[in-house]
């Protein structure tokens, strides 16, 4: 009985150090470096997107201009529930250089996106070429790197600055399987890393309910 006993618990133990393994590996961050993740990157007056040998670097060289770089992921906009967030460093944020995520990106004048200044937040979109602020907030947050944090649960998203939730958007639509980040204003910041998972899938759960 005793030995039963231990291996029983000896299984379980190893299940969950499996689990933890797993829950690990799928949150593992990415380099921005990776080569199967095609950022776009340019250079010209206004500033730059480019990989370096540290990730991707956004520098913008005028006070009331966006600098930026999109990327297209691995998943289902309509039906997948995902985890998004990248890693700004190397920078240092004010009232008029903000750094933020852009999401559900069809083209350079239809976008939805989120973006951090020195002391808030503002969620914004931008339609036909026209930028609508829809929700703003005063935000806190510590240390000189900032992740910025994306999390769709169904027609919800939830965002995060540093693993602490700032703001609920609800009954949200996500068409694009593009996301992409940016800096505004005078300054540059490094995209060192990201991390991206689908949490689950709409048409997983109705494959598992036809076949129960």
């Amino acid at each position: 009985m005793k030995k039963l006993l231990i291996s029983f618990l000896a299984l379980t133990i190893l299940s969950i150090a499996n689990a933890q393994n797993n829950a690990d590996e799928s949150s593992q961050a990415i380099p921005t470096t990776d080569p199967q993740y095609e950022w776009s990157q340019y250079k010209d007056k206004t500033g730059s997107a480019q990989i370096g040998k540290k990730g991707l670097l956004l520098e913008c060289k005028k006070s009331d201009e966006v600098v930026a770089s999109v990327v297209e992921l691995p998943f289902n906009p309509e039906n997948d529930n995902f985890k998004f967030d990248a890693t700004f460093t190397e920078t240092k944020l004010s009232q008029d250089f903000n750094v933020g995520i852009i999401f559900d990106y069809s083209d350079t004048r239809n976008f939805k996106g989120i973006r951090i200044s020195k002391e808030q937040f503002v969620f914004f979109s931008v339609k036909d070429g026209t930028t609508a602020n829809i929700k703003s907030g005063l935000i806190k947050y510590k240390g000189k790197s900032y992740i910025i944090s994306i999390d769709k649960q169904d027609e919800k998203i939830l965002f995060s600055l540093n693993g602490l939730e700032f703001s609920k958007i609800k009954r949200a639509k996500i068409e694009s399987p593009y996301f992409g980040v940016f800096v505004y204003g005078k300054g540059k910041a490094l995209v060192p890393e990201f991390n991206f998972q689908i949490t689950d899938s709409g048409n997983d759960i109705e494959q598992s309910t036809t076949d129960m």
